[in-house]
């Protein structure tokens, strides 16, 4: 096969475009991120035994943030939770958690959110987003929505940078789904199924040179 000139003048034109796209697009990407500020954010879980509150948090967890309210479809969010990291108010129940009829950390150290996609919700009274995407939770994987609002920079301590974000959600999660708290735990009418788990976290801008 042979090419003649203005063949090979639009071949080139082509690869250009696509590799000059790619680079737009990378570059969009890049200006996206945040960055997690572990020491200002927190995960926060609450549940019910016997109609009673109880709650709990994690001290370790990580999280990868492209986000541009302009641009959603190219946002994403990826959490990683260490489960060996709960804590409760009574350290027994923080070791019970830990356990094989209910996190199994052991098995399963870690669970992880990764967002599939990410919408506006304008007709929404309490949360402007919803992020849909996968939970993972002693190896099982289910959809879930969390809801979150991006808060004024105002919230923010004045000392902190403007290009600092307050999120705050919730999300809330049926654990038998998941088989957390298995055997005698199973029964809801001793520790109810639904889990809410609030995240409340601050992120700040990536810039790039």
């Amino acid at each position: 096969m042979t090419f003649n000139k203005a063949t090979l003048v639009i071949i080139i034109l082509i690869q250009f475009s696509i590799l000059g796209s790619t680079a737009i697009a990378n570059g969009k990407l890049e200006r996206n991120q945040w960055a997690l500020l572990s020491s200002a954010s927190q995960i926060k879980f609450t549940g019910k035994q016997m109609g009673v509150p109880t709650s709990g948090t994690f001290s370790s967890f990580d999280a990868k943030i492209i986000f541009d309210k302009n641009t959603l479809e190219e946002s994403y969010v990826l959490i990683t939770l260490e489960l060996e990291s709960v804590k409760t108010a009574y350290a027994i129940l923080a070791d019970v958690l830990k356990s094989e009829a209910w996190f199994n950390v052991n098995l399963y150290p870690q669970a992880i959110f990764e967002s599939t996609d990410i919408k506006f919700q304008k007709d929404s009274e309490n949360f402007e987003y919803i992020a849909s995407g996968m939970l993972t939770l002693r190896g099982v994987k289910q959809l879930v929505e969390f809801n979150f609002n991006i808060l004024p920079t105002k919230d923010l301590d004045k000392n902190k940078k403007l290009n600092q974000a307050h999120v705050n959600g919730i999300l809330t999660v049926k654990r038998k789904s998941f088989g957390v708290g298995q055997g005698e735990w199973g029964d809801t009418s001793i520790v109810d199924n639904n889990v809410n788990i609030e995240i409340d976290i601050i992120a700040e801008k990536h810039f790039t040179n």
